[in-house]
C-alpha cells in the first residue's frame, strides 16, 4: 500500500494483502459473483481509498460525520 506513504505511514505487506483480500470478499459477497470476476472491481482507485480509510482522510460509512480527519487537516495545512 504505497498510497500510505504520502501519510508516513507503513504497513506490513501481509496485513495490506489481508486487507484487500478481505474486501474483495466483501465485493464477491455482496455482488454474488465469484472472487475471480470481483477482482475487475478492485482497482487502484478502490485500493487507495481503502489507504485513506485506514489513516481517517476519508470517513467510513459507519464513522459520526462530525469527526474531524487529523490526516486532512495535515494535507490541507501543507497546500496552503
Amino acid at each position: 500500500m504505497t498510497y500510505l506513504g504520502q501519510y508516513d505511514l507503513a504497513l506490513p505487506e501481509d496485513v495490506a494483502r489481508q486487507l484487500i483480500s478481505d474486501h474483495l470478499d466483501g465485493v464477491a459477497r455482496r455482488m454474488r459473483i465469484g472472487r475471480q470476476a470481483a477482482r475487475y472491481y478492485v482497482t487502484d482507485e478502490v485500493i487507495q481509498k481503502i489507504a485513506e480509510k485506514l489513516v481517517g482522510a476519508l470517513p467510513s460509512e459507519s464513522e459520526d460525520r462530525t469527526v474531524v480527519s487529523l490526516a486532512t487537516l495535515r494535507r490541507n495545512r501543507r497546500l496552503r
